[in-house]
């Protein structure tokens, strides 16, 4: 009888434990999606890699300075590639916007994929930040590309 009552208290713990296990792993799981989005800015004609790139910081800063959300630490920078990168890009378990900028001066462009989640992926509002991220950037690289 004991032994009965045991083992049932045991295959409750344990159903209970899978499934917290279960509701955990889901929050690291790769088939979650993050919020994102993407902008092209077309930029000036003559504006430099350098240029493109601390346009980009120093916009994501000034967006941080006013909503803690946006992550201005830069991870990755590596001008020879055109890119730049906040608040550890390539990871999905990273609550806040953050920013993959690729400036192609042979086309004229730059691409920015803004990621945005909160807590379980929820949507930040990726879409109106990545607007917003294009449109607050654009004056400076305008400036960059035309410095009279």
């Amino acid at each position: 009888m004991k032994n009965g009552v045991f083992q049932r208290k045991l295959s409750v713990a344990l159903a209970f434990a899978a499934v917290g296990a279960l509701g955990g792993c889901a929050l690291g799981h790769p088939g979650m999606t993050v919020p994102s989005t993407q902008q092209t800015v077309a930029t000036s004609k003559g504006l430099s890699v350098e240029n493109a790139l601390t346009c980009v910081a120093v916009t994501v800063a000034s967006l941080h300075a006013h909503d803690d959300r946006w992550i201005a630490t830069i991870t990755t920078r590596q001008p020879h590639h055109g890119l730049i990168e906040t608040g550890s890009f390539p990871d999905d378990n990273v609550v806040g916007f953050r920013v993959r900028g690729v400036f192609h001066p042979d086309r004229q462009h730059l691409v920015l994929t803004l990621k945005g989640s909160g807590a379980y992926h929820t949507d930040l509002g990726v879409e109106a930040a990545g607007q917003q991220l294009a449109r607050e950037l654009t004056p400076c690289l305008d400036a960059a590309a035309n410095p009279n």
